[in-house]
């Protein structure tokens, strides 16, 4: 099983854009990607725009060769609804909309429409289970887009090959309830890629207090799944201006419990780049630098004048 995750956001955007190769065919999971529109009060800088518009281009390029399409919910940095024809030929499972909030339950109808005037075959996965080539892939039943459900629901995605084991969590928001460890004990992973809480929306003691349920959680993963290896947490987490201090808290725990802890960017060997996050300094050094060059530019003409 090769997994390679095209797009996320610590590769810049917003996104957990993950493609699978085994046993003779592919999945692409959530083939889109999207921009923070604020953050600190500034919209994107044109180096977000200008990456953003590139990661698009790489999963366009993944959307080719895939096999498998799916769609976890309707966020649009989970699914792109403006180049249906992308879509054409692939056998594609998506998220059922009628059990989710007003706006999500909208877009969700305009893309099944979309699809279907395409004439492409769809399928709701919602609790449901696929075997293809001897690879079993397992459908969650819905998941709280975070602790509330406020935000809709989503689906989590179970592939599983032999003794090898991969679970994408789609956006719980780093939220473990029963529903999902049921799914995880039954899929027994190597790999968990997870979407982690939106840490730059709480205080210091409440990321703590997040920190350790979400650790003492995965704790009791690792002691029902011994094949549990690698936990792959990006997207909400890597939002916030103090990720680095979260994720090495959490780093030295899962250590001690004999799992690698990586974001998307370091599985893949790529530097982290943030964007988001980091929106306000690029801001400002990008700002910086257009100063010194108009200084520079100020400076020569000086002297060609004398």
């Amino acid at each position: 099983m090769r997994i390679k995750i095209l797009a996320s956001d610590s590769m810049g955007v917003r996104s957990t854009c993950t493609y699978i190769e085994v046993n003779g065919f592919s999945i692409l999971i959530d083939p889109s990607c999207a921009l923070g529109p604020l953050r600190e009060g500034l919209y994107p800088h044109i180096l977000e725009i200008i990456n953003l518009s590139e990661k698009w281009e790489i999963i366009k390029e993944y959307l080719k060769r895939a096999d498998i399409l799916i769609f976890t919910h309707y966020h649009y940095d989970h699914h792109n609804p403006r180049e249906i024809y992308l879509y054409k030929g692939k056998k594609i499972f998506l998220k059922d909309y009628n059990d989710l909030n007003k706006r999500q339950k909208i877009r969700g109808e305009k893309f099944f429409s979309l699809l279907k005037e395409e004439g492409i075959e769809i399928e709701i996965g919602d609790g449901k289970f696929y075997d293809k080539n001897g690879v079993k892939i397992y459908f969650s039943k819905p998941l709280p887009h975070g602790r509330s459900g406020k935000q809709g629901y989503v689906l989590g995605v179970g592939i599983k090959e032999g003794s090898e084991g991969f679970f994408y969590t789609s956006d719980i928001q780093g939220y473990i309830n029963n529903s999902l460890k049921e799914i995880l004990y039954k899929l027994t992973p190597t790999i968990i890629f997870m979407d982690g809480p939106s840490f730059y929306m709480y205080s210091k003691s409440e990321r703590e207090r997040l920190c350790k349920e979400m650790v003492e959680k995965l704790g009791d993963i690792k002691k029902e799944i011994e094949e549990f290896r690698v936990l792959i947490l990006d997207h909400h987490s890597m939002r916030g201006k103090d990720w680095e201090d979260v994720y090495s808290f959490i780093k030295e725990k899962l250590q001690k419990l004999e799992v690698e802890f990586v974001c998307s960017a370091e599985y893949e060997g790529k530097k982290i780049t943030p964007y988001e996050a980091k929106r306000k300094i690029i801001y400002e050094i990008y700002s910086a630098k257009i100063k010194e060059e108009q200084e520079e530019r100020i400076a020569i003409t000086k002297q060609n004048r004398r």
